[in-house]
């Protein structure tokens, strides 16, 4: 659960980004644009990264609704797992996380 805690931050992060360089891409007079690919430098004409940026943008987005959905499962199961063993120890265990 953590792990896919850690992995949507990463991806709202990178949709950040992605808005941030979409808002400097619609702002630049430049009809040859930079775009990094990996660890490349790749030329594109400007509508060629708007195209881009879009189908990045759109990947990134189903990323997120995946882990999103992975997470909701798990925290599902997690609740039921922790009714069931409050329910057959009561007190006597602490299942919550320290922040």
């Amino acid at each position: 659960m953590q792990e896919l805690e850690r992995l949507l931050k990463q991806h709202k992060n990178a949709l950040e980004e992605l808005e941030d360089a979409g808002n400097e891409l619609m702002l630049s007079d430049d009809d040859n644009v930079r775009f990094v690919i990996g660890e490349c430098l790749v030329h594109f004409d400007k509508d060629a990264a708007e195209a881009r940026l879009e189908q990045v943008t759109q990947d990134v987005h189903k990323e997120v609704d995946k882990t999103t959905a992975e997470l909701e499962e798990i925290k599902g199961k997690l609740a039921g797992l922790k009714s069931s063993l409050y329910a057959k120890f009561g007190k006597q265990i602490n299942l919550e996380e320290d922040p």
